[in-house]
């Protein structure tokens, strides 16, 4: 400003693409503002022009457009529907269902292993699935697809969501699993709850287990439920759970409904304390024992045992106990059926790959599997599937108490 208050402007210099600042360039020298006409009373009086650029418009929310909803299932469900890049095809009850691979991979890590994996199968294009329903497969389907089960007959329910639940642990579909629990947990009955129990054991299912014995363990429900089929059957056929069962009843007093009917079972209360291996070699033999009920002559029973029994492994002293034992069990069996007509054999599979193992174990193991066999390399399944094809035809009617070695030609004694 000079003495007049005019404000004195110099050059000034624009913001370009080529020149990347703004504003004034040219500086006074300080003897040269000293002696100019901006100083006034010792003071020199400078302006500042800010300007803001407003980098989004302010509006009415009421005008504000809501998001619409993702449609991803249902651009999926649309995809399975119309069958359009489908590579591969399944085969359920004489049903033919469409897929594609890399969803199917995607979801489920059995299929993954399947499509993807070292074990992946060549042949692959049309798949037949069996012991499963059409329905429940359709409804697997739409659950890989679409992340929700799909609207269900409501007279069968109940049982296509067991069924389904089956489904979902037989292709490590979690989520679907944990769905059809909570869903059978929501309608337990006195006339289901044994079947559910069971059905909750065989497939892993803690936490419907673990509602089925605390329905059970109600005095009002007790002494009901011991007097069906259903519990009789599981008496007989999974000792283990009626130990868990006396263990949800225990707070109960000694006067309680069915407290004394169920005591009659006590000579199962131990079993829940013994042995990973020994439940396990229970569980063989009760299977076995309700086999032979159905078993005529010239049937055949082949039991699967493992290397470890005779190579030993100091890290895995409770698998290969079971093992060894299993081996004892095929022979003695195998003598105590002869006269019957009933052949008894089993298979030793050594370094074998299959899909359970490409999902548990890390890469660099499935890569290195086999190689301290003389033949260098892991087994196939199909390699030692021809053995328990062959035992299980009439062509071995002179094969009983032995067992096949299919293990790369490592050499084991017995």
């Amino acid at each position: 400003m000079d003495k007049d208050k005019r404000w004195m402007v110099g050059p000034y210099c624009p913001y370009t693409e080529n020149i990347h600042s703004r504003g004034y360039y040219d500086f006074y020298k300080r003897t040269e503002l000293e002696a100019s006409q901006f100083i006034k009373d010792d003071c020199l009086t400078i302006q500042c022009t800010v300007g803001v650029l407003k980098t989004s418009m302010d509006c009415p929310k009421t005008l504000a457009q809501p998001l619409p909803l993702s449609d991803l299932g249902e651009s999926y469900m649309q995809l399975l529907e119309s069958r359009e890049g489908s590579d591969v095809t399944f085969e359920v009850e004489g049903e033919i269902f469409y897929a594609h691979k890399l969803i199917l991979a995607t979801r489920s890590p059995v299929f993954r292993a399947q499509f993807c994996g070292p074990l992946k199968e060549e042949n692959t294009r049309c798949i037949k699935i069996e012991e499963m329903h059409a329905p429940v497969f359709k409804a697997l389907l739409y659950f890989i697809y679409c992340h929700v089960i799909p609207d269900l007959d409501s007279k069968c329910v109940d049982t296509i969501m067991t069924h389904l639940l089956a489904a979902a642990d037989r292709y490590g579909i979690e989520r679907l699993k944990s769905l059809c629990e909570a869903r059978l947990r929501e309608n337990i009955a006195i006339d289901t709850v044994v079947s559910t129990l069971a059905f909750a054991e065989q497939h892993g299912c803690f936490q419907l287990k673990s509602i089925c014995l605390e329905f059970i363990g109600l005095p009002k429900n007790l002494k009901d439920i011991m007097q069906t089929d259903g519990f009789k059957n599981l008496k007989e056929n999974c000792p283990t759970v009626i130990d868990e069962l006396f263990k949800s009843v225990a707070q109960l007093r000694d006067n309680e409904p069915g407290i004394k009917e169920l005591e009659s079972f006590s000579c199962y209360r131990g079993v829940a304390h013994i042995c990973g291996s020994a439940k396990r070699l229970l569980f063989r033999f009760l299977c076995t024992r309700h086999a032979l009920k159905y078993m005529g002559e010239s049937a055949s029973i082949v039991n699967t045992t493992s290397v470890q029994a005779y190579l030993g492994s100091p890290s895995s002293q409770e698998y290969q106990s079971t093992k060894g034992a299993i081996m004892s069990f095929t022979r003695g069996l195998a003598l105590q059926l002869i006269p019957r007509g009933i052949l008894v054999n089993g298979v030793v599979s050594g370094p074998v790959l299959n899909p359970v193992q490409v999902v548990i174990n890390p890469e660099d193991k499935i890569t290195s599997l086999g190689s301290e066999t003389p033949m260098g390399r892991a087994g196939q399944s199909h390699e030692v599937a021809l053995c328990f094809v062959f035992l299980a035809f009439e062509e071995s009617s002179y094969y009983t108490g032995q067992i096949l070695h299919p293990h790369g030609g490592m050499i084991v004694n017995g």
